[in-house]
């Protein structure tokens, strides 16, 4: 699918008979490195099922069930299951997407139960994905490594840019790592709270992970001074850790706020990230 939104881009662009390189998926340690890390699958997994269980034991999340039932027409007495519930709101997010119709599994769907699921989605992003733990961070660490060197060579060799296409599981880490959501954990939780919804969140998947999410990082020449202008779904960001809230960010700023990643980005280093002890 990454390939394939490659491909539709690139001919948007009026790009002609675009050639595409795509990586294996148990390759690809710039791009997926979620399906190659056993430590961070045990622990974020773990992590997700504990935070989403004590939401669902909410009288929030149980208010919300309560009307989901109602439109269900259940018999007294039946309750849908947690995977019914957020499996109808998916649903009716694609009855949208692909035909425009909110007749179907969008009758099901009222304002809470909407915020509920949207929530219970930020929750497990949040918690496997996000900024929840160091290791999300760090096997980050081939994709920074490749995006420097890729700066470092287009400014120097006169490269118009470079294009790369993945999913949401890669985009969140990355912003994450660039601290686009430290305000989130600033909380005494250290993250988003399963115990009540948290209205004023800044990381939300419905605003930063739609579909066709992007990142773009601008690179300028200024007085010969790199500069960097980071946007997230064409708007302009200045929350970049290591920027000092500035929207032009000095690359070596930058380089310098991912230095560790950038130490970490050996095969060695990475395969002890994430070995299972």
């Amino acid at each position: 699918r990454a390939g394939q939104s490659a491909t539709s881009f690139l001919q948007g662009a009026g790009v002609q008979s675009p050639f595409v390189v795509m990586v294996p998926v148990d390759e690809d340690r710039g791009m997926r490195f979620y399906d190659s890390c056993d430590a961070w699958d045990l622990q974020t997994n773990a992590a997700v099922d504990e935070v989403v269980n004590t939401y669902v034991a909410t009288e929030e999340f149980q208010s919300a069930l309560k009307q989901f039932n109602s439109l269900l027409k259940l018999p007294s007495g039946i309750k849908a299951s947690l995977s019914q519930f957020t499996s109808s709101f998916e649903a009716c997010a694609y009855d949208l997407i692909l035909s425009d119709d909110d007749s179907k599994f969008c009758s099901l769907m009222s304002e809470e139960i909407v915020q509920v699921n949207q929530y219970i989605t930020d929750l497990k992003k949040f918690y496997q994905y996000g900024p929840a733990f160091e290791i999300s961070r760090n096997f980050t660490a081939h994709l920074f490594k490749d995006l420097v060197e890729s700066i470092e060579m287009g400014v120097e060799g006169g490269f118009k840019g470079t294009l790369r296409f993945a999913h949401a599981e890669t985009v969140i880490p990355f912003l994450s790592a660039i601290g686009v959501f430290d305000a989130d954990m600033l909380g005494e939780g250290g993250g988003l709270s399963p115990e009540k919804r948290d209205e004023e969140r800044v990381f939300k998947s419905s605003k930063f992970f739609p579909f066709a999410a992007n990142v773009v990082i601008e690179v300028y020449e200024c007085y010969g001074d790199k500069r960097l202008k980071f946007l997230v779904n064409e708007n302009e960001i200045s929350s970049v850790r290591g920027c000092g809230g500035e929207v032009y960010c000095r690359f070596g700023d930058f380089k310098a706020s991912v230095k560790d990643l950038l130490e970490l980005a050996d095969e060695f280093s990475l395969l002890e990230i994430c070995k299972v002890i």
